[in-house]
């Protein structure tokens, strides 16, 4: 698996692409100061609020050091219901504006006050750190701002009580990675689930699919000059996300089983499907796109099935030595040509007579034929 240099740098690179495209820098500013009033507490209360801090600033080196996904697990140690409404938002790629405008729906409809809802505002802020990939030093200014000038000031001073206080808390966050209980297999193939998982998920992909699918049946001409540019965005993706993970632990083919794990994966969220759907519909209210009519058949038919055909493929292509030695620009905007834009299956774009076989156990066994 990746080493976390590799896995920092690349962790880095894709928030800060993610934070370009979203607008991370423009989310409200303002603090809420409808809330700032109610939120006022005593001393001993934000001496108390430390320990939220202090998850936090575990939760970020967490990410930093083992990627995002490494919040899987964490999140189930969380102490509150809250914290792991947010880590999972960021889990399922969620938009940071998203992410903060539900967490303060919830604080405005559950009407908290005092301590509670100060506790919920610099949950809000640390998850959104999390989500951009700050630094911890980062994550303690900020969360300390919260409870105001004293304590913002001790964050510099080595051996500060503030300092020791939030040391001794985040020693009782138990978020450090997991020593492997299985083979190196297992462990391989847990990376492999959660970054495939990670893929299938993504804002990012789902979008820009959404939007090569809508204009190649509205507007192909606006598809063409637009191919290789959207094309690109996804392959970045999928090379800096899934594809380290898979070059790292091909030295043989992997077999049906393994694959059949990921099929499993795409199977159960092409029948759950928000995401999907929430991408198309997202892209269809998009300005360029407002002049669609009969917008409501995409809603339901067509793009559910080239998506997962387009997934099948990679696949076929992750699942072989020599396909994933092939995989550059050029073959991926071929894969997304002919699943997404033609609207062909996935078992007449791969080569070769074992992949062929592959395909059709897969379709027997988990992915069976969609009806459109």
């Amino acid at each position: 698996m990746r080493q976390c240099d590799e896995i920092n740098e690349i962790v880095r690179l894709r928030e800060m692409h993610l934070r370009s495209k979203y607008g991370y820098s423009s989310r409200r500013s303002d603090m809420y100061t409808d809330l700032i009033s109610k939120a006022q507490c005593t001393a001993e209360e934000k001496k108390e609020i430390l320990k939220t801090i202090a998850v936090f600033i575990a939760l970020t080196e967490r990410a930093r050091r083992y990627g995002l996904l490494a919040l899987e697990q964490a999140a189930e140690k969380l102490p509150c219901d809250f914290m792991r409404i947010g880590v999972n938002m960021i889990l399922s790629g969620y938009d940071p504006q998203l992410i903060e405008r539900m967490l303060m729906n919830i604080i405005y409809f559950e009407n908290p006050c005092g301590k509670e809802l100060l506790e919920r505002l610099i949950s809000v802020e640390g998850i959104l750190a999390v989500w951009g990939d700050d630094n911890p030093i980062a994550v303690k200014t900020k969360l300390l701002s919260y409870l105001g000038e004293k304590y913002s000031a001790e964050v510099y001073k080595d051996g500060s009580e503030v300092n020791s206080l939030l040391e001794k808390y985040s020693s009782f966050n138990n978020f450090k990675q997991d020593k492997a209980s299985h083979s190196d297999f297992d462990a391989n193939q847990l990376a492999l689930n959660l970054v495939f998982s990670a893929v299938i998920r993504s804002s990012i992909v789902l979008k820009t699919l959404s939007k090569i699918y809508v204009l190649g049946k509205e507007k192909p001409e606006v598809l063409k000059d637009n191919f290789g540019s959207l094309s690109n965005i996804i392959y970045d993706f999928i090379n800096d996300v899934l594809m380290p993970e898979i070059r790292e632990a091909k030295s043989l083919n992997m077999r049906f089983d393994q694959v059949e794990l990921l099929a499993k994966k795409l199977q159960t969220l092409h029948d759950d499907c928000f995401c999907w759907n929430d991408s198309l519909e997202s892209v269809l209210r998009q300005p360029e796109l407002m002049d669609i009519k009969g917008k409501e058949r995409y809603k339901i038919y067509g793009f559910r099935k080239v998506v997962r055909e387009f997934f099948k493929v990679i696949l076929a292509v992750i699942s072989e030595k020599e396909w994933c030695d092939k995989f550059q620009p050029d073959l991926f905007s071929e894969i997304i040509r002919h699943c997404v834009v033609e609207g062909k299956p996935a078992i007449e774009f791969v080569e070769g007579e074992s992949l062929k076989l592959l395909l059709g156990g897969l379709e027997k066994s988990v992915l069976p034929a969609v009806n459109v």
